[in-house]
């Protein structure tokens, strides 16, 4: 019985997650190369999962339900060449498409493996849409999601607060994984994710579908990372206190900050996969300075208003 509450009681908290998730789609068209002629019922599927499709009799496929991430697409048909294209990347609530030319087994070839490239403009894309994968966040040497945010082409940071585009502070909208997650009282960011676990962001400026509210300037969508195919962990460690406090390292003093992440994931089964990320973070002195304010007092006498004797 307790085993039958405890299912129950994940499926709940499961549940909303499952049904705000925002997943892409692959989608494209596999021909002969040398004929172009469709390949009727070419087999298309991710490697190392069981999600797939078959060409239609236009030689088009889709593959639906893909959380954001890079993937392997295998392609196969009788007669022709295997295909393997490596570093596809999907991205939440959008399409990519990646097309296929199958050569005639008939030609002595094994394999074909391609590497596929990012391209400079997503076409199944109605709006101005701007993408930070994770690769990206690996090689920046910044912390935070507003700075993140604003090194994108027409975003200005000041003061802790973005202005996409000349829109005032405070019409921005904030989402994870389709929920929404903006502060309703200042329209700040109120979900704060460590940055080891997002597997990408987006920054919608203008134009994005009705399904996003709550903003006129622009949208921020971010994608949680899930776990792979293996087994993999990471720790990150920053910090500036190689001295003690008032002494110097290296010609500098520090202020005491240090930040460390672990992450681990990789697959339970099959069909399941896990991610979990944890962060500490490390300040000396956390309190906050406040000025003496200026008091108005004793600032009248009692000669104010009467005129010098002539």
């Amino acid at each position: 019985m307790l085993r039958k509450y405890t299912m129950l009681f994940a499926l709940v908290l499961l549940l909303p997650g499952i049904l705000i998730a925002q997943d892409g789609k692959i989608r494209g068209r596999v021909i002969d190369m040398e004929t172009g002629q469709p390949l009727l019922g070419a087999n298309v599927f991710i490697e190392e999962t069981t999600i797939g499709a078959a060409a239609d009799i236009n030689g088009e496929y889709i593959i639906l339900g893909l959380s954001a991430g890079t993937y392997t697409i295998r392609v196969s048909f009788i007669g022709y060449a295997p295909i393997i294209m490596s570093n596809v990347r999907v991205s939440a609530n959008l399409t990519t498409t990646q097309d296929f030319e199958m050569t005639s087994s008939a030609i002595q070839v094994g394999a074909i493996e391609v590497v596929s490239e990012r391209p400079l403009i997503n076409r199944n894309t109605t709006n101005t849409v701007r993408f930070i994968t994770q690769e990206d966040l690996n090689n920046l040497p910044i912390r935070g999601l507003q700075n993140l945010v604003s090194l994108q082409a027409g975003v200005v940071q000041q003061d802790g607060r973005l202005y996409v585009r000349g829109g005032r502070a405070g019409e921005l909208a904030y989402y994870v994984d389709g929920a929404n997650t903006t502060n309703p009282i200042f329209n700040s960011e109120n979900v704060s994710i460590i940055q080891e676990a997002i597997e990408e962001l987006q920054l919608q400026a203008g134009g994005y579908t009705a399904e996003f509210g709550g903003a006129n300037s622009a949208i921020v969508r971010t994608s949680v990372r899930t776990g792979g195919h293996n087994l993999n962990a990471s720790v990150d460690y920053l910090t500036d206190r190689m001295a003690s406090p008032g002494n110097e390292f290296l010609n500098t003093t520090g202020f005491g900050y240090s930040n460390i992440v672990i992450t681990l994931g990789g697959p339970v089964t099959d069909q399941l996969r896990f991610f979990i990320a944890g962060q500490q973070n490390f300040l000396r002195n956390r309190d906050v300075m406040y000025l003496e304010p200026f008091r108005f007092e004793d600032l009248v006498t009692d000669n104010v208003g009467s005129r010098p004797e002539p």
